[in-house]
């Protein structure tokens, strides 16, 4: 992988990625710092992963080769180290990502679109926007959703991506802030209305007539959630920058566009501003992969209306496309909280090597005696001592593990100790953690560093360095 600092020249490739990383508030205490050192939400594992491995690996089969990845500042010295290990150098060998930061006295909070705002000059084509943690299932081709964009290249404005939910994950997959996504949507592909439903919100929907009229064949639905990944014509930019009020892509952007298909005043007013950037030729060419690039045509978009009047301008289509992709096909999520991180970990363990293929156990650091379920899966140079029994659970890298030790359904990450006689039973254990002999923990998650004295019995916590007292320890 190349490495790019931020004098990184504007690239002319067709597409450009940009990757999304904030603070991960949600995920705290994962997330949170440990001592001096950033735990980037980023690189929380899935299935001993960086969760950013996912998106990345999901661009680079697609051929996108120029990345943005935006992230806090300090975050920045912990993800560079990540991109420019020889790991990560080797898996991603097409990929050249720039990493850009905002200062961390920014509000935490902020926006999707006050970011785009900050770094469109570093934005010089059409863009995919992806969270850093939303992990794509094998089904879903990345390709596939590019080619449909490209194949209506003259007219679309945005494509969204959501996917199915089913009855048992809908809470974690919606996440936990704006509640439940009502979309309109019609056979097309093209989504006409987005709202967020809170928890008993009784308030009656409205739809605008003109909408029923233009699309007859509209479909409501509340199963869908978004994945936060959207493909954008770069022109969208430009009005990100002259609304000043809008602060998030789903909640503001893409209600507003929505409302430009259907409604001739805000065409006509915004239509050429969303045409205005097309004066420069943008290349689309189909792909299947990286791998298998066909000939490449002429641009499929329209001559730039800036130098019509804007009567003739307003004629050019505008249109928000919608990707469904469907839970029958696979199961799709992003690890937005804590309760999405931990079913994700569990569908790795269930599915096998559908997703991930895991390096088998080392003898020479496991004990003989020691009885490891096949559901499990442990990273290398973990020592695991004898008697101890682990199932359906995930074992980071460069742990160490005592004797008679229980583990069941559990979430250990790189560098945990856990001493003689523990018990963890659905838990998720932190980077660094250290679990005295005989402790028992159920259901409880630990910041990273984090100390469990020994015979400690804990049930429902996440515990917090904060809230760790030196004393209890003899560490004061």
């Amino acid at each position: 992988m190349e490495f790019a600092e931020s004098n990184v020249p504007a690239s002319v490739l067709e597409f450009q990625a940009v990757i999304l990383s904030g603070y991960g508030n949600a995920l705290t205490p994962l997330t949170n710092d440990q001592g001096e050192n950033a735990n980037p939400k980023c690189l929380l594992p899935i299935a001993n992963k960086p969760m950013i491995t996912f998106p990345l690996n999901w661009l680079e089969d697609a051929g996108v080769t120029n990345v943005l990845l935006i992230c806090p500042h300090s975050h920045r010295s912990a993800i560079a180290h990540h991109i420019h290990s020889d790991i990560s150098s080797s898996s991603f060998s097409t990929l050249r990502v720039d990493i850009q930061t905002y200062e961390d006295d920014d509000t935490p909070t902020l926006g999707t679109c006050s970011i785009l705002r900050r770094f469109a000059s570093r934005i010089q084509n059409d863009f995919i926007i992806l969270p850093c943690d939303f992990v794509p299932p094998p089904s879903l081709s990345l390709s596939t959703i590019l080619n449909r964009y490209r194949a209506n290249a003259t007219e679309m404005v945005i494509s969204s991506l959501f996917y199915e939910v089913s009855l048992e994950t809908d809470s974690l997959s919606f996440g936990e802030s704006i509640g439940t996504p009502l979309i309109a949507y019609d056979e097309s592909g093209t989504l006409l209305y987005v709202d967020y439903i809170e928890e008993g919100d009784d308030d009656e929907l409205e739809l605008r007539m003109r909408l029923l009229w233009k699309y007859p064949k509209t479909r409501l639905s509340t199963r869908f959630a978004d994945s936060h990944v959207y493909v954008c014509r770069r022109s969208v930019l430009s009005v990100i920058a002259q609304k000043p009020t809008f602060e998030s892509i789903r909640e503001d952007l893409i209600p507003f566009l929505c409302k430009l298909q259907y409604r001739k005043g805000k065409g006509f007013r915004w239509g050429p501003v969303l045409d205005e950037n097309s004066i420069l030729p943008i290349q689309h060419h189909a792909t299947s992969s990286w791998r298998s690039a066909t000939t490449s045509r002429t641009s499929s978009r329209p001559a730039s209306p800036v130098h019509m009047d804007k009567q003739e301008a307003s004629r050019f289509g505008l249109r928000c496309g919608v990707e469904i992709y469907p839970l029958s096909k696979g199961f799709a999520a992003r690890a937005n909280s804590i309760k999405a991180y931990f079913e994700l970990n569990r569908i790795f363990l269930r599915e096998g090597s559908a997703y991930i293929t895991s390096n088998a156990p080392t003898s020479e650091y496991i004990n003989e005696k020691a009885q490891i379920s096949t559901d499990t899966i442990v990273g290398s140079s973990t020592r695991i001592s004898e008697r101890t029994n682990i199932k359906q659970s995930i074992i980071g890298q460069h742990c160490v593990i005592g004797r008679q030790v229980r583990i069941s359904g559990s979430v250990i990450m790189d560098h945990v100790v856990i001493e003689d006689g523990a018990k963890i039973d659905d838990c998720i254990l932190g980077r660094g953690t250290r679990v005295g002999s005989k402790a028992e923990l159920t259901k409880s998650i630990t910041q990273p560093g984090y100390e469990v004295d020994s015979g400690a019995s804990i049930k429902g916590e996440k515990l917090d360095v904060a809230d760790w007292d030196p004393r209890a320890t003899g560490d004061a």
